[in-house]
């Protein structure tokens, strides 16, 4: 009986360490955000009204890395995201060159250098992560320097997917709907 209860649960162990290596595997945004690049999402913001957010961040940063695996993997920021956004994920040092608004941007220089998009974008403030929300003409609303946390980030995605920002303060709306709960 020993030996069968032992045999039950090796397979089920290997079931659940095999399911959970093919999630891992599985492309990134599969079942997430639907990141698209710079250039995609300057093409179809327009025609959808969609805002866009970008990402900012680059390969050293660690607090970028936490934002990634605690606050874009939040099931209400998924949806959001999705809903409201096209999502960039920019690298500042490494993305390729790119038009905005009639000009073209690329990497600043050799070696690790900064794309002067960031640069332009961040108002050379180059601190990451930083999350920038631009409308559906490609006009700049905000930027937010720093790691935000998934409760954080869902008002933020709701205060300027719903257009809360040309009627109040984010800190009226967050008082509103802290309210509410």
């Amino acid at each position: 009986m020993k030996k069968i209860t032992l045999a039950t649960f090796i397979v089920a162990l290997s079931l659940i360490l095999n399911a959970q290596q093919a999630v891992a595997q599985s492309p990134a945004g599969s079942n997430g955000i639907k990141w698209v690049n710079m250039s995609e999402a300057l093409a179809k913001s327009g025609p959808t009204k969609k805002k866009i957010l970008i990402d900012f961040f680059t390969d050293w940063c660690g607090w970028c890395k936490v934002m990634d695996s605690k606050t874009y993997t939040n099931p209400t920021v998924i949806e959001l995201v999705n809903k409201y956004y096209l999502p960039v994920k920019f690298n500042a040092e490494k993305e390729a060159p790119v038009k905005y608004r009639g000009k073209e941007y690329a990497l600043s220089g050799e070696g690790r250098s900064t794309h002067s998009l960031a640069i332009q974008l961040l108002d050379g403030q180059m601190g990451y992560p930083t999350t920038t929300f631009l409308d559906s003409e490609h006009i700049r609303i905000t930027n937010l320097p720093g790691y935000i946390d998934a409760a954080e980030m869902i008002l933020l995605l709701k205060f300027y997917g719903e257009n809360k920002h040309l009627k109040m303060e984010y800190q009226q709306y967050k008082m509103e709907q802290a309210s509410k709960r």
